[in-house]
């Protein structure tokens, strides 16, 4: 029985000799250029063709190549690596780079890198080239050389591991995709790695498959797409490709599609590796970038998923808020109860002890989901929990908590505030580009709105006091020098706490440890009743005085002086500053700053005009904040109505109510402006319909209105490539309503519902136009768009028999009640109120102007005439002239139609009405209202008002000469047309 396993174990371990020798790679020959000294040394490569390759050999070669040499390069590269990502900062709030390191990291390196490069070069050339851990050297070689960002050389070692580890026939080389490589039938480029159970036991993977994985990823990096993907794909088809590199070939293809935004792919290949992460922190890195690119790829729903499932795996306190954020983000924001719950989520996880390092973020995180709950003023406690989280350690945390204070403040407003928050931002820790560009953009001008506010504010404080009674004046002020010397330390100006009463009283020094008459056993100094006492005789004594002595003031006072002076102050002006200082905090200067006389109240308020003034042209032509400039103006002019800025203010003020479509304000001003200042520059300005100069030197406004005249006149293709152009350099703030609704319009038509309610929304927050109500009614209308579509499919309209009466539904009767009496403009009224009377033919008005012949007895249309507007925008200008006629004229049935009058005019004809002064009384009632309430989104350039009779239409449409028959109009109707 000994005998028998002992013959076994002999025949086992030949097998194990035998397979390790089969398995041996030959490698290949190394020639170098030595050096003169050492021409006659040989390496150990060098001797791999000299010496045989037996069992002991190999086993001592395989031990000092693998232990002595790649196992130390390997430890040294897992090391650097390690470094890399522990250094790397993800930003959550970007799309995750694909690896969580940088070869801009791993490169700055050198040392380490030489040394794993001096470690694989000496594997290779001191050993035999046959045993088996040469190709790993070259591997580990290759990954070292990418890792230094040396691509060229990289693909150099994968590709000579891929020739000279290629499987061999006889010692000869295999070409690699020939038929020569077709094994069974199969084309395959991979080395087979299927081997038996005493290979497995005595070897390990050869390093060529791995190596052809490692030549893809440096031809993505290297910018050799073409060549990577053609690889990755062969790989990918290859029948013998091992099953143990497929995670890695699936991280490779997905690598690929990531950096060509081939998203959809990336995620396909991004799952199929979840299954074979390193550990639970790079799954969840791994699911928070397929949440990313699923957000990218709009679908919401498998987004959503996987951010939960990051934040579910994730140990980084960190990622998890964000992930958390993010899943709420691209969840409905109609489903308030699901962000109110998400939000009560964030708020716990802050309270946790795990995470109090990280509260700065979850609470900024818990802000962005309030202001989804439109709740501003709950979202800006939390972002100040945030700032006061966040310390000094954190600065970009704490700067993005300050940018996003500041952008809600700008946005409700309120300025100041703004400009604190942004003040204590550092533009150099924001990490967005957008960001910083806004800061720079607002900074100047919110700090010249901040200084200005600060002077009304000082001002008429000084104000108020100056009109207080003289006594209460003073005790006031007496009341303020008080607090401020105490606030700086110094002696208080009150003869019962500034003198020393005992050297007034010159009493004799007491006994502190004389016999008392308190019977308690306490020790002096623990005595509650002796310590009260004494307390009360120091101040009755010495006065009340700060904790404090000599020495402390004295060094305080020199710290000053030295702070001063190294600020480039020299002592002279120490010394004034000291003075200026104590010398202000007296009564005396305190009064001579009041604005008491009537030469200082004048120039103080001259201060607070110049001041409203500058806030109202910043606001006008910096921030296009007009409701804030009209508030700016409107508040100089009732403070000081007869000031030297009134003209001014009174032309920046039309503008301004122009620029909100605010009709009556405008007419108002302008004729305010006519009234005070007749022969003034500014209303002769406003005579010639020039614009304030502000307005002339907007390139801005130009530039969208060109756009604007684009979109009208139909050259869709260039408006929209232009407004892209525009929005690129300028941003969004400068888009006008009537643009937003025309584009609107345009997307509309294209059936692009989610483009034109992205743009109707931006429109409804503009609430001072008249434009806001219609863009909530086109929003609501287009998101049941599907619903009433398939409604009217379906409905079948029947014709009521003419004989046969029709029913009123009781509800419709009580809204015809209520509709009968509401006062309506009628055309019909006036028709009633005129008694017929006979007028003589010859008395009849009628003037001829070549073809053309106006008779105020003929039936006369309303042509409303567009210059240069699409066809889009003419059918929607009828619409709107329906709309006003059903709500203004819905008695007269006034009939409508719109036509081409020529390539650049169209024309929308309204009636006939049965006589001239009909269609003028119609004209009259519409023209007002047209920029108002009937066409605001169309320039009044756009579009003019006249009158035409049947006869005088048919001439035009033949004859095509519109000037002279306006010149008719204007010689029948001076003053009218």
């Amino acid at each position: 029985m000994k005998r028998a396993l002992f013959q076994f174990c002999c025949f086992f371990w030949l097998l194990l000799v035998l397979a390790v020798s089969v398995h041996a790679q030959p490698g290949s020959t190394i020639y170098l250029n030595k050096p003169e000294k050492y021409e006659n040394r040989k390496l150990g490569s060098e001797k791999t063709e000299e010496r045989k390759f037996n069992t002991s050999r190999h086993i001592y070669q395989n031990m000092v190549t693998h232990y002595n040499y790649y196992f130390n390069a390997t430890n040294k590269l897992n090391a650097l690596l390690a470094r890399a990502r522990s250094n790397f900062r993800e930003d959550y709030t970007q799309l995750l780079p694909f690896y969580d390191f940088t070869l801009d990291a791993t490169s700055q390196e050198k040392n380490e890198i030489d040394t794993i490069i001096y470690k694989c070069t000496a594997a290779v050339l001191l050993h035999d080239l046959r045993n088996d851990w040469i190709d790993d050297a070259y591997l580990l070689l290759g990954k070292t050389y990418y890792y230094r960002k040396d691509f060229d050389s990289a693909q150099q070692v994968f590709r000579y591991i891929n020739y000279a580890f290629a499987p061999k026939d006889d010692g000869y080389d295999i070409p690699i995709g020939s038929n020569a490589s077709n094994t069974d039938s199969l084309f395959t480029i991979s080395t087979n790695e299927h081997r038996n159970i005493y290979k497995k036991l005595t070897t390990h993977h050869p390093a060529r498959n791995e190596a052809l994985l490692w030549l893809a990823h440096t031809y993505t990096d290297y910018n050799r797409v073409n060549e990577a993907a053609s690889l990755l794909e062969i790989l990918k088809s290859d029948p013998q490709f091992p099953a143990r590199l497929h995670n890695q070939l699936d991280e490779e293809i997905a690598y690929w599609c990531y950096t060509q935004q081939a998203y959809d792919s990336a995620i396909v290949h991004l799952i199929a590796t979840l299954k074979h992460t390193h550990n639970k922190q790079d799954r969840s890195r791994k699911e928070y970038l397929i949440a990313q690119l699923y957000q990218l790829t709009q679908n919401n729903e498998q987004a959503t998923y996987y951010f939960m499932q990051s934040a579910a795996h994730t140990l980084n306190p960190v990622q998890e808020a964000y992930a958390t954020l993010s899943g709420i983000r691209v969840m409905s924001k109609t489903d308030k109860a699901f962000l109110v719950q998400k939000q009560r989520q964030l708020l716990q996880l802050a309270k946790k002890d795990k995470y109090i390092l990280y509260r700065d973020v979850i609470y900024y995180a818990a802000a962005q989901v309030t202001l989804e709950l439109h709740d501003t003023t709950q979202a800006q406690k939390l972002l100040l929990k945030s700032v006061q989280g966040a310390g000094s350690s954190n600065a970009m945390q704490r700067s993005s908590s300050f940018m996003l204070l500041g952008d809600i403040n700008y946005d409700s407003k309120d300025y100041v505030r703004a400009h604190n928050y942004y003040d204590s931002v550092e533009e150099n820790q924001l990490a967005k580009t957008a960001d910083k560009e806004r800061l720079q953009q607002r900074k100047p001008y919110l700090n010249a709105i901040a200084a200005n506010v600060a002077t009304i504010h000082n001002q008429d404080s000084l104000q108020l006091l100056a009109a207080m009674p003289a006594a209460d004046r003073l005790a006031f002020i007496k009341k303020e020098i008080k607090r401020l010397k105490k606030a700086q330390g110094a002696k208080e100006d009150n003869s019962s706490e500034n003198s020393n009463p005992a050297m007034l009283m010159n009493m004799p020094a007491q006994d502190l440890f004389a016999a008392t008459t308190s019977n308690s056993s306490d020790w002096y100094f623990n005595n509650p009743s002796l310590k009260a006492s004494g307390v009360a005789q120091f101040n009755t004594t010495w006065g009340k005085r700060p904790n404090s002595d000599n020495w402390r003031r004295n060094a305080a006072i020199d710290q000053i002086a030295k702070n001063l002076a190294q600020a480039g102050l020299d002592e002279d002006s120490v010394a004034q500053q000291k003075t200026v200082t104590t010398d202000t905090l007296s009564a005396e200067a305190m009064l001579n700053k009041l604005p008491i006389t009537p030469e200082k109240k004048a120039t103080s308020d001259e201060a607070i005009a110049k001041a409203l003034m500058d806030n109202g042209k910043t606001f006008q032509n910096q921030l296009q904040d007009y409701p804030s400039a009209i508030a700016a103006y409107t508040e100089l002019l009732r403070r000081y109505p007869a000031s030297p800025l009134k003209e001014e203010v009174l032309l920046n003020l039309y503008y301004c109510y122009r620029r909100s479509n605010n009709r009556y304000g405008e007419d108002s001003t302008q004729a305010a402006l006519r009234q005070s200042f007749p022969n003034g520059k500014f209303a002769q300005m406003l005579d010639r319909r020039i614009s304030p100069e502000q307005e002339q030197s907007n390139t801005v406004t130009k530039k969208y209105e060109h756009i604007y005249d684009l979109f009208i006149e139909g050259s869709f293709d260039e408006a929209k490539k232009e407004k892209n152009t525009a929005d690129s350099t300028y941003g969004t703030t400068k888009w006008a309503p009537q643009l937003l609704y025309i584009e609107a319009v345009y997307y509309i038509k294209q059936r692009e519902d989610s483009i034109a309610i992205q743009r109707l929304t931006t429109l409804q927050k503009d609430s001072a136009s008249p434009l806001a109500e219609k863009a909530t009614t086109m929003i609501d209308v287009l998101r049941r768009r599907k619903e009433i579509e398939e409604y009217l499919t379906k409905l079948q309209v029947t014709r009521e028999e003419d004989d046969l009466p029709i029913l009123a539904d009781e509800s419709q009767l009580g809204i015809a009640r209520t509709r009968k009496d509401i006062e309506r403009d009628s055309l019909a009224k006036v028709m009633a109120a005129i008694r017929p009377i006979s007028i003589k033919v010859d008395t009849v008005a009628i003037v001829t102007l070549k073809e053309y012949t106006y008779n105020e007895q003929d039936s006369q249309y309303v042509m409303v005439l567009l210059k240069k507007v699409d066809p889009v925008y003419v059918n929607e200008a009828k619409n709107a002239f329906v709309r006003y006629n059903n709500t203004y004229f819905y008695k007269d049935k006034i009939a409508m139609t719109n036509r081409k009058l020529n390539d650049s005019t169209s024309i929308i004809l309204l009636g006939p009405f049965a006589k001239a002064f009909l269609a003028l009384e119609y004209v009259d009632k519409a023209r007002p209202n047209a920029r108002s309430r009937i066409l605001p989104w169309l320039t009044p350039e756009k579009y003019e008002f006249i009158i035409i009779s049947p006869s005088n239409l048919g001439l035009l449409e033949e004859k095509q000469n519109l000037p002279v028959y306006q010149e008719l109009l204007k010689l029948a109707l001076p003053n009218k047309f």
